[in-house]
């Protein structure tokens, strides 16, 4: 990791403020929608990170887009059923699919971002060094920022915050940044050995509905 000091930023503030916005979020999602089943919880954060956003994912919701994905398919594809988009959208954890979602406002992301817009600039313009040396430091602060979030998600796990209206076996959590999936690693830290191997087989079988749908499987995906 690069020294924390090369912009003087209070990870350990960023952690108390994810968490207690994101278990307030996860809570009111929770008693929002107490009768729709809950399957999968997601932090994620864009790949500058610059804000947060709380990404759930319901049993009704994953029903209903595979439904209207199916009623779509102009013409009608045997190969491709309902089923198979099920398998489909249990796994499109991109920010534009979710089924609910809570925005957290946050001043200290606002300012990690500044900071490391800050920092390329001096490398590229004081030091005139290029872009390059800077960015291998950002991109480990990066890093600290996604172990700040799974250190959270560990504490709302330890709190049962996810089991308000779940058992906690029925509920993957995961972490996404930007366009990618949830890395496998994370998703395995985050959760008990049960619950990743589920989730490993869930995504095989987004992968086999992928290339069903679409006829390949893309390098993006793991």
């Amino acid at each position: 990791m690069a020294d924390r000091n090369e912009i003087d930023f209070d990870f350990e503030a960023l952690e108390t403020e994810m968490y207690r916005d994101c278990a307030n979020a996860f809570t009111s999602l929770q008693l929002d929608f107490p009768d729709d089943p809950f399957y999968a919880y997601t932090m994620h954060v864009p790949e500058y990170m610059g804000y947060l956003s709380i990404l759930a994912y319901t049993e009704s919701s994953l029903h209903a887009s595979a439904k209207e994905h199916l009623q779509r398919l102009n013409p009608p594809d045997d190969k491709v059923s309902f089923e198979i988009l099920k398998d489909y959208w249990r796994h499109t954890c991109a920010a534009d699919n979710h089924h609910k979602l809570v925005d957290t406002t946050s001043d200290l992301l606002g300012t990690f971002v500044l900071r490391c817009d800050a920092l390329n600039e001096y490398y590229e313009r004081e030091l005139n060094v290029g872009w390059e040396p800077a960015q291998r430091i950002v991109e480990s602060l990066r890093e600290e920022i996604l172990e700040v979030c799974q250190r959270v998600m560990i504490r709302l796990d330890e709190a049962k915050v996810f089991e308000l209206n779940n058992r906690r076996d029925n509920v993957t959590l995961m972490i996404s940044h930007g366009d990618n999936d949830p890395r496998l690693e994370i998703v395995e830290r985050l959760n008990p050995e049960r619950v990743f191997k589920r989730y490993v087989k869930e995504y095989e079988a987004y992968k086999a509905a992928f290339t069903a749908i679409y006829g390949y499987v893309p390098d993006w995906i793991q």
